[in-house]
């Protein structure tokens, strides 16, 4: 069982890029990786989609956004940005070279509120998961 799913945000365009990362996001036996690849059909109803998405990021623990040339012309990356903030979710950008920072300083993290289950954490425990998680990637970036 993982102890961290992460919502792998992008443009259909970066669907690439994003499986890649979402391939090495699970090679941890730990993360598991939610890409979604939606229906086309499904994009143009606007209020299913957000209701959708809102669900499927509900299932997650974390969020990782790809910023590229093509999320410029994107209505739902940063929607489900917004939606990872509503719910104090950790969230960064990916790097496709390299995602192993991310998931050490997720795993290292208080895990003991993954276990318990951010969705049922208190507020204010899930806000300090998600500043202390920031800090330590800060520090393991370099930055």
């Amino acid at each position: 069982m993982s102890l961290i799913t992460v919502f792998v945000s992008h443009k259909r365009e970066d669907t690439p890029a994003a499986r890649l990362v979402a391939g090495r996001l699970e090679s941890h036996p730990q993360v598991s990786a939610y890409l979604d690849v939606l229906d086309p059909h499904l994009e143009e109803a606007a209020d299913d989609l957000g209701e959708y998405l809102s669900s499927d990021l509900g299932k997650c623990t974390h969020l990782m956004a790809t910023v590229s040339e093509q999320t410029r012309a994107s209505w739902w990356v940063p929607f489900e940005i917004g939606l990872a903030t509503e719910k104090r979710y950790p969230i960064c950008t990916f790097a496709i070279e390299d995602c192993r920072p991310y998931v050490e300083v997720a795993l290292r993290t208080e895990p003991v509120w993954l276990r318990e289950g951010l969705q049922k954490a208190a507020a204010d425990r899930v806000t300090a998961y998600s500043r202390s998680f920031h800090l330590n990637l800060k520090r393991a970036l370099g930055q």
